[in-house]
């Protein structure tokens, strides 16, 4: 069973095919959401493989570009729709923790001036149960403050601002550039999802008031 990742969150489009014996992926960061489909047919080309071997697909939702996000929402639910493979939704800054410790990374993200996307995961909560949080520069400091996260996923803004390296190398805190981890981190984010949503979607009220809130999040599955 072969997983395609999709990632639109950012500049561009990231894209890779993972298996057993089969890991490939290509970083276009012109993509638009017309070329997304020539991003595919050369991925399926590398991995010499056809797109019917592949059987689940995930796409991150977000938090990132509202354009590149709807563009390769749109586009996965696409290659889903006739239900030979199976569609799947995951947090990106929920995605990022894979690249440090899933129970002890937090992650910082730009949003605009000022602004950023921020999640940080304690020991213990679970992966899909992490508050994620859109704060201002002091209220992303204050929590750093009080953090016991051992790794930080950061993108280059969060290193071009003093105060942010400055606590974080304090607290011996290990910084990843979240533009250096490979997409074939991403599929433990199959596992995580696909076993919390087995499990919490399986009252169908509790299905119907979480596809409220996210709709686009396991769509064939349900």
């Amino acid at each position: 069973m072969l997983d395609l990742i999709v990632d639109t969150s950012r500049a561009g489009a990231r894209m890779g095919i993972f298996g057993e014996n089969i890991s490939e992926e290509i970083v276009d960061n012109n993509a638009r959401g017309e070329s997304l489909l020539v991003v595919l047919d050369s991925l399926l080309k590398k991995a010499s493989v056809s797109l019917d071997a592949i059987k689940r697909v995930l796409v991150l939702r977000g938090p990132g570009s509202f354009t590149g996000l709807r563009t390769g929402i749109a586009f996965c639910e696409g290659l889903c729709f006739t239900g030979k493979r199976k569609l799947y939704g995951v947090s990106t800054l929920a995605a990022l923790t894979l690249y440090g410790n899933v129970e002890s990374t937090l992650v910082i993200l730009r949003a605009r001036t000022g602004y950023w996307y921020f999640r940080n995961s304690p020991q213990g909560e679970s992966f899909a149960e992490v508050e994620e949080c859109f704060w201002n520069t002091e209220r992303v400091l204050e929590s750093l403050k009080n953090t016991t996260a051992k790794f930080a996923v950061v993108d280059s803004a969060v290193l071009t601002e003093e105060v942010f390296q400055e606590i974080l190398n304090e607290k011996g805190i290990e910084i990843v550039q979240e533009s250096e981890g490979s997409l074939s981190l991403f599929r433990e984010a199959l596992t995580h999802t696909c076993a919390y949503f087995a499990h919490f979607l399986q009252d169908k009220e509790t299905r119907r008031s979480y596809l409220q809130c996210f709709p686009i999040v396991f769509q064939t599955e349900l």
